[in-house]
């Protein structure tokens, strides 16, 4: 084994077992994305309650949240978006 400057042993940078920031990162950022693109169904999930008022504001939440968020998914075209979007638009009318 050899000793880097510090004087700790450098054991993981020879075995190649330390991963790559920078390969991580976007993996993060995709999963991220991925969380934002369902965060109308998180919210439709725990704001809708046992009454209809709560229903109908959960619905109408999650479509301004659905609209908003993702804006930008819609003008490309994913289907995930344009899924939210229809079906809380169906069900608020």
């Amino acid at each position: 084994m050899t000793r880097d400057g510090r004087g700790t042993y450098a054991i993981w940078e020879m075995s190649g077992n330390m991963k790559n920031t920078k390969s991580f990162t976007p993996d993060l950022k995709e999963l991220g994305l991925l969380m934002l693109g369902f965060l109308p169904w998180m919210l439709f999930l725990f704001l809708s309650g046992h009454t209809m008022l709560s229903l109908k504001i959960a619905i109408v939440i999650s479509l301004v949240a659905s609209v908003t968020l993702g804006f930008g998914d819609l003008k490309r075209g994913f289907i995930l978006s344009w899924g939210t979007c229809v079906f809380f638009s169906f069900v608020s009318s």
